[in-house]
């Protein structure tokens, strides 16, 4: 059962990754998948008990590629979720010849059960721009969506490792810790 959690969290973190950016058809990392123009990073490296997802940006040399790739097959499982990877210092020496190393931020990633039921008191506040105001609007005249496209469905959580409010958001939530995070850019 143990070993059979740990494969399908690194299946989950391949997910996430997936999810996180739009990669190319190698499966380098062409940009994030969100609004705006947030920058990717050149690497992403997410962490589990069974192993590591790796993606790097398009843009890096396919040297530097291949070498942060080597290393980070030899990284070991993750056992102390607020560890840091074996190789981090070779990771931004490697990427640092290529071009400077602007920043690097380590998080967690948890995963939602099936079903999530949470009873609380709190009123929903949306911010002052347009798309919060007609998303508060479509919600007050049609009610809240059943949203049955995400049933069975992987959701993911993520959050720096030195935001602690969100570790409490978390946990009580109920969320499973899958792994960890490294975004260096």
């Amino acid at each position: 059962m143990a070993e059979e959690r740990a494969a399908n969290d690194l299946e989950l973190l391949a997910v996430d990754a997936a999810t996180l950016f739009v990669l190319t058809d190698s499966g380098r990392i062409l940009r994030t998948n969100s609004p705006g123009d947030l920058a990717a990073p050149r690497l992403y490296l997410a962490r589990c008990a069974s192993g590591s997802v790796v993606r790097i940006r398009h843009d890096v040399g396919e040297g530097t590629a291949r070498a942060i790739e080597r290393l980070a097959a030899s990284e070991p499982a993750l056992r102390d979720p607020h560890g840091t990877p074996v190789h981090l210092a070779e990771y931004v020496q490697i990427l640092g010849a290529e071009a400077p190393v602007e920043n690097v931020n380590a998080g967690l990633i948890w995963t939602f059960p099936d079903r999530l039921d949470y009873e609380h008191p709190a009123t929903l506040v949306s911010s002052d721009r347009p798309k919060s105001d007609r998303l508060l609007a479509r919600l007050v005249e049609q009610g809240m969506p059943e949203a049955p496209a995400l049933r069975g469905r992987a959701l993911f959580y993520s959050a720096s490792r030195t935001n602690v409010s969100s570790h409490r958001v978390a946990r009580r939530l109920g969320l499973r810790l899958i792994g960890t995070s490294l975004g260096i850019t």
